[in-house]
């Protein structure tokens, strides 16, 4: 029995293909403004004294981190995600296709 065998590729898919460089720079944006405001909190408070400015440097310090560390964690994540997704929708554009088929021989 004969068989043709080919690649079909289906329409172009334009979904979430290269968002993550819409994202990358927004979490960017955000590490630089908890750095930012670590930085303003520092200069406000470097006059001052005491166990609450203290703590409250400490605090804010911590929490700078945590956002530096949640965002550097966010940004692989996005461009990881982006990466499995533009697999995904090559692998659903594009099939290969088997046909087999009879051929009959004409009666006329």
């Amino acid at each position: 029995m004969p068989f043709y065998k080919t690649n079909f590729r289906f329409a172009e898919f334009t979904g979430l293909d290269d968002k993550s460089s819409q994202f990358v720079p927004s979490i960017k944006h955000l590490k630089a403004l908890s750095k930012e405001l670590e930085l303003a909190v520092n200069n406000e408070t470097a006059k001052s004294s005491g166990k609450i400015i203290e703590k409250a440097e400490a605090s804010i310090g911590m929490q700078q981190r945590n956002v530096s560390l949640l965002a550097d964690e966010l940004e692989s994540t996005v461009i990881e995600m982006e990466e499995k997704y533009k697999e995904f929708i090559r692998e659903m554009e594009e099939h290969k296709i088997t046909i087999s088929y009879k051929q009959e021989e004409k009666w006329w």
